[in-house]
């Protein structure tokens, strides 16, 4: 996803198999989220949705140019883009992350998913003509032994054989 405010556009590529469908909906870590979802089929099309829970959804009116659709192998890459503002979600420069879900399925048809997973994309500053340092990764020393933080996160599988949790976030260190 590249973000790009000066010219009101938000360009996304995706990559999944070729033939089958494949599919990202922004905003959420769930289907019953109802986020706005970007689908590519097994043929190529690519098509919006606003998905349900445990379902395919709505389609939605198009938003997306499609500005490539390359099989390479067993891959099929997309790249699509339009404005930052959309009917069902708005991208936003200062925004750092977007939660997302992603799923594949193993036919042609968009159907039942056969791999899914929840995410967080971390958007970062690239450089520009007046800022030519973007955002610096750089190493530093890990904490002493203990004295790690952060959180830890459990996403439950639905239909798994003895899954008994709910999703849930706990802060640890």
């Amino acid at each position: 996803v590249i973000l790009d405010e000066g010219r009101d556009k938000v360009t996304i590529s995706l990559t999944g198999p070729a033939d089958a469908w494949f599919g990202v909906g922004f905003g959420a870590q769930a289907m019953k989220e109802r986020p706005w979802t970007i689908v590519v089929d097994g043929n190529g099309k690519v098509t919006e949705r606003k998905l349900a829970d445990h379902a395919s959804g709505d389609p939605l009116a198009p938003s997306l140019e499609v500005s490539s659709n390359e099989v390479v192998g067993d891959r099929r890459t997309v790249t699509v883009y339009r404005s930052l503002k959309g009917a069902h979600f708005t991208f936003h420069a200062n925004v750092t992350e977007i939660p997302f879900i992603n799923a594949i399925g193993n036919t042609p048809e968009i159907a039942y998913h056969t791999q899914k997973e929840p995410s967080t994309l971390l958007m970062m500053p690239v450089s520009s003509p007046s800022d030519k340092h973007g955002l610096c990764l750089c190493q530093r020393e890990p904490p002493p032994f203990g004295k790690g933080k952060g959180t830890l996160e459990y996403v439950p599988v639905q239909g798994q054989k003895g899954e008994a949790g709910v999703s849930g976030k706990a802060p640890w260190g």
